[in-house]
This record gives C-alpha cells, sequence and structure tokens, in this order.
C-alpha cells in the first residue's frame, strides 16, 4: 500500500538579499493513513519550510528546487521547471523526456490561464516558468537533425541562467 504523504528529496530555497538559504536539502519521509509524525530538530533546520512547501505555503522568494511531495497518490509539489529540466538534461535520453515535462507544463499553464485545473506553482513561480518555457521552447522546435548536442549546451546555458539566482 502506498503512504498517504510521501516527501522525497524535498530541496527548497530562498532568494534573499544576500544570496541563497538553503533552508531544507534532501528530505526524505513518509507517512501512512492512521499515522502520526513528529518533525523534530534545531532551531533553523528547516521543519517549518519543510511544512510550508508540503502545503504550498511558501512565500514568494521561496523555490522548491528538487524531490517532490505525493498526497495520497497524487503529485501536490515538485522541483520548478528550470530544475526538472537541468535534471532531464543530464539524462542520455534527455530530448524524449524533455518534450514530455514541456507537454506537462503546457497543459498547466493552459490550466492557469483558464483559471482552473490542477495548478502547482504560485502565480508568481507559474510567470516565472512560463518565461523559462517561452525560451527555450523556440529551440526544441527549430531543432535540426544531427545538432542535439549544441542543443543540450544552449539549453543548459539557459536552465542554469535561470537556477542561478537560486545559488544553484
Amino acid at each position: 500500500m502506498d503512504p498517504l504523504l510521501k516527501v522525497d528529496h524535498l530541496k527548497v530555497y530562498f532568494k534573499i538579499l544576500k544570496g541563497t538559504v538553503h533552508a531544507v536539502d534532501d528530505v526524505t519521509f513518509s507517512l501512512d493513513r492512521g499515522q502520526t509524525m513528529g518533525l523534530v530538530g534545531e532551531s533553523g533546520c528547516g521543519k517549518t519550510t519543510t511544512a510550508y512547501a508540503i502545503t504550498r505555503l511558501l512565500p514568494s522568494n521561496g523555490r522548491v528546487l528538487g524531490g517532490e511531495v505525493v498526497f495520497d497518490g497524487q503529485v501536490i509539489v515538485r522541483a520548478d521547471l528550470p530544475t526538472e529540466v537541468d535534471e532531464v538534461l543530464a539524462a542520455s535520453d534527455w530530448l524524449p523526456r524533455l518534450e514530455g515535462v514541456l507537454r506537462r507544463e503546457e497543459a498547466e499553464f493552459a490550466a492557469f490561464q483558464a483559471g482552473g485545473g490542477k495548478v502547482l506553482e504560485t502565480e508568481e513561480q507559474m510567470e516565472d516558468e512560463y518565461a523559462f518555457y517561452s525560451e527555450i521552447r523556440p529551440l526544441l522546435e527549430k531543432k535540426s537533425a544531427g545538432a542535439e548536442d549544441t542543443l543540450r549546451e544552449e539549453l543548459r546555458d539557459i536552465t542554469r541562467r535561470h537556477l542561478t539566482g537560486f545559488g544553484v
């Protein structure tokens, strides 16, 4: 039986004036139906940030930059689009996986614009992700046979530029 709540390799960073705060790095746990759990740790260790990420109440300067949260079989929180693209670009089968990620995002953008559907991000994050998407999608549409390595490097450069503000 699948757990009711599964937090898998959660990573949450905050962008502040002096740089980036790595508030949560690689938190993983699960909670079965009917089970109770306490989250204990030192002051400032990420307990509240973990709870805010799970409940999708992070402030606008916070981002989930890794992992995902699954509740009752549904993904309710996942890494933002640039982080996900960065991970996909490292895979050997990166191109079909990237196309799949972008198709899913297109559906989320359409739902967001229509004012309904399953949208996992805040309005500001959706706008940031749409700007990133709008920058990389045209590159994929004009790709040519045999130029995949060049395309991958261009995509990596754009992705890393978008992640830079979060100290990735």
